[in-house]
């Protein structure tokens, strides 16, 4: 009896042991799976069909991942860098948020951005054109960002009902600034002086015009201004004004008198029928065509001594150097720029993906007439030019256009010869320290 008394005593002590350790090892595995839950912050700004694409973008995004919850961040344009940079200030920022790295975004801290290629991150699809461009914005020369559209900065828009009532065949896109400006004066003439043939580009036009920018890097290899300063020398400044100025003597080009008046919308030459050619931005076409009856056709920018075509980052998905879940925002991240399926929820909200594959899937799908086009120049450009990155202007840039644009307009209008013109010029440029 007594050993029976204490096997019963052992068995007791046995089942009470295991009864008090049983729930701590249940705990424990209720906190190992509390711990597998993890939240990610995600920041954008925009509007309505933005927003609904980057929401449903993460809604599937966490039903593939469900151990990982993404709350979004999302507003207007207005007060998105200022509450960026609050946030990085205070090393409170999302793990994942939408930026640029020029402009105005350098008033982000770059500590606070990581560098992408310390995370698991699929890039075969990306330019390494904007690759470069993105790393050379860092001063460290970090890829602080995945570019999220890839466009070429410039088109040019051909007015071709113009053309066609003037019996002058619409230009090859692999066309010369020589062809434009024999083009140019074709149409003058042929018109009996009725239509320009270009809007003149060193006219101190008002507006953001990338013709310009195309045709110093495609003829003198660079743009007017770079982070080192002002790039052109009397020379070089002196052949683009007399270039253009002998096409606005010719009436090839706007006369002054149009091409300060020049716009983006209603007040724009190619609209009203004053010039048959002018530059644009890729993404504008929509904008010009939906002005006009005519049919406007959009072609490469023409092509010079150097090549000029730029391909841009503009805005790219950045990752916060504070993030405590590594793995989990590389999974983010890989999946909205390289998830096809993501990709063809975004579709062209961004203008034309950065990430190829994109690219592809959506023409699969089929693009509107408008996308058709962009896409059509676009991807003849990339398959068929050198392409080159973006060169970032000098932070007294904005000062000094405003200053040479004023110099530009008094030798449009005759009041100064381009002697002057280039002296004063260059004297802003000094003065501004570039």
């Amino acid at each position: 009896m007594r050993k029976q008394s204490t096997w019963i005593g052992v068995i007791a002590i046995a089942m009470l042991v295991l009864m008090t350790v049983a729930p701590a090892f249940g705990a424990g595995r209720q906190e190992q799976a509390a711990a597998e839950q993890i939240t990610l912050r995600m920041s954008w700004w925009g509007g309505e069909t933005r927003h609904n694409a980057y929401l449903d973008m993460l809604d599937l995004f966490m039903e593939q991942n469900p151990n990982i919850r993404v709350e979004a961040e999302f507003s207007g344009w207005d007060g998105y860098i200022d509450r960026l940079r609050t946030q990085m200030a205070a090393n409170n920022q999302p793990d994942v948020y939408i930026a640029g790295h020029e402009g105005p975004w350098m008033v982000l801290p770059w500590s606070a951005r990581a560098d992408i290629r310390d995370f698991d991150i699929d890039l075969s699809a990306f330019s390494q054109v904007q690759i470069e461009e993105i790393m050379d914005a860092d001063p460290d020369n970090r890829l602080i960002g995945i570019p999220v559209s890839e466009s070429v900065r410039a088109a040019y828009l051909v007015n071709a009902t113009v053309f066609e009532e003037l019996g002058i065949a619409l230009p090859s896109r692999d066309w010369t600034w020589d062809d434009m400006a024999a083009l140019a004066q074709e149409v003058y003439d042929r018109s009996g002086g009725a239509v320009h043939g270009v809007l003149d580009e060193s006219a101190g036009i008002p507006y953001g015009s990338f013709g310009r920018r195309s045709f110093d890097i495609a003829i003198h290899g660079s743009p007017q201004t770079s982070l080192s300063g002002h790039e052109h020398s009397a020379e070089q400044l002196t052949r683009t004004y007399e270039w253009w100025g002998a096409l606005r003597a010719s009436g090839a080009a706007t006369p002054a008198e149009v091409s300060v008046q020049a716009d983006d919308g209603a007040n724009s030459p190619i609209v009203n029928r004053e010039a048959a050619m002018m530059s644009t931005a890729l993404g504008s076409f929509a904008r010009f065509q939906a002005n006009t009856p005519d049919n406007l056709v959009l072609m490469p920018p023409p092509a010079g001594e150097y090549p000029s075509d730029e391909l841009s980052a503009g805005i790219s998905t950045q990752i916060s150097s504070q993030t405590r879940h590594p793995e989990a925002v590389a999974l983010l991240v890989d999946f909205l720029r390289n998830d096809r399926e993501a990709g063809l929820i975004y579709g062209t909200e961004n203008g034309i993906p950065a990430n190829a594959n994109f690219r592809e899937a959506l023409i699969e799908r089929g693009l509107s007439a408008d996308e058709e086009i962009q896409f059509g120049v676009h991807n003849w450009i990339v398959n068929n030019r050198e392409s080159v990155g973006f060169v970032f202007p000098h932070p007294s840039t904005s000062e000094f256009r405003t200053l040479q644009y004023a110099e530009e307009q008094a030798l449009a209008f005759g009041r100064q010869s381009v002697q002057q013109t280039v002296q004063n010029i260059l004297r802003h440029a000094r003065d501004l320290g570039m």
